[in-house]
């Protein structure tokens, strides 16, 4: 065979390989409702949750998701697991003798398929749930609408009440939650798309403070690669460019990453996650509108996908393939991740150097 055919076919086949162990794979996920977040609690078990009670679950690495027929009624928002117990908010309008608020906190053991209900008697502010997460397997955080930040000592047997929107007090929304340690953690949100909100606590939530951001866009997800270095990531319909914030200094100071955009699409960010200090992924939509009449029509919607492999100073568009929102993304290990989404959608990432 001619060396150079030779060589051009082995860069072709080479080219080819390395492409499809980077690429994001869609997954079956058996169901059209949205899935809201996606959480590992080891490379193998993992749990998918979304709208219309949707539990997905998996076993074997993403291969194949079970349907969990709990029979749960209401739009599941946060899941997060710890130990062997796995925990589930979300919000339902339907009131039960077993349930006296609107809002959802679910708990099983992960070799149980059976969800107790914990009740949520805190009145019309817990209609909303967003998210969930835990320190240690007795000490967790759920946030949610009109400020709601819940804690729980003894593994979701009681949530307590650490802060919400008083009357008189400006409106606002929160919708994830993060703890770098027992003691200094973040709840991020805001309100109406052009109000942003952070709030920082350093004594376990006890008091929770309003950091500066100045970003005057909402806030969807917050993450720390490490004990110092955070992000924040958000968007609105009212700016083109999605918000992707970044702290060095343990959340006392927030500034703005900056991003190439090769279109003039508007970019939402719903997630963001950190495989190592400085390898990161942040995922959302990126939606072509134009004028009609007197509104505004979507013309297009994909899925977006950036990444950094520098601690945020430059983020790269991947290709989804995928015309879905993007919600959530996890990894169970650094060369493994995933995302899901709109409509069912499941993306799985694996690099080849597992």
């Amino acid at each position: 065979m001619n060396k150079k055919l030779y060589m051009l076919i082995f860069s072709t086949l080479f080219c080819f390989c390395a492409k499809s162990q980077t690429s994001w794979i869609k997954q079956t996920s058996g169901t059209k409702n949205a899935l809201t977040s996606v959480y590992f609690s080891n490379e193998n078990f993992g749990y998918a949750i979304g709208d219309k009670g949707t539990i997905l679950k998996t076993s074997d690495g993403g291969l194949n998701w079970i349907l969990d027929t709990s029979n749960i009624i209401g739009n599941l928002t946060s899941v997060y697991a710890i130990k062997n117990t796995c925990y589930i908010v979300g919000q339902t309008s339907i009131l039960t003798k077993d349930h006296f608020g609107v809002g959802l906190i679910y708990k099983t053991d992960e070799l149980n398929k059976k969800w107790s209900l914990t009740k949520t008697e805190f009145g019309v502010y817990a209609d909303y749930l967003k998210s969930v997460y835990f320190v240690t397997k007795d000490t967790g955080f759920i946030v949610g609408l009109a400020g709601l930040i819940l804690k729980t000592s003894n593994g979701g047997k009681d949530w307590l009440v650490q802060n919400i929107v008083k009357p008189g007090d400006s409106y606002y929304n929160l919708e994830s939650v993060y703890f770098i340690d027992s003691n200094n953690g973040f709840a991020v949100g805001g309100f109406a798309d052009t109000i942003d909100v952070i709030l920082k606590t350093v004594n376990g939530g006890s008091t929770w403070i309003k950091q500066q951001s100045s970003s005057k866009q909402y806030l969807n997800s917050v993450y720390f690669s490490d004990l110092n270095t955070g992000y924040i990531v958000g968007g609105s319909m009212r700016e083109k460019n999605g918000i992707i914030l970044k702290t060095t200094d343990r959340g006392l100071t927030w500034k703005r990453q900056l991003y190439e955009k090769p279109d003039e699409f508007y970019y939402e960010f719903k997630s963001v996650f950190f495989t190592d200090s400085i390898t990161g992924y942040t995922v959302g939509s990126s939606v072509a509108m134009s004028p009609y009449k007197k509104i505004v029509k979507i013309d297009k919607v994909d899925g977006l996908i950036l990444k950094t492999v520098d601690g945020g100073n430059k983020w790269v568009k991947q290709e989804s393939g995928v015309s879905n929102v993007l919600l959530s993304i996890f990894f169970s290990n650094k060369n493994v991740g995933y995302i899901v989404g709109d409509k069912g959608i499941i993306l799985k990432f694996h690099n080849g150097d597992n």
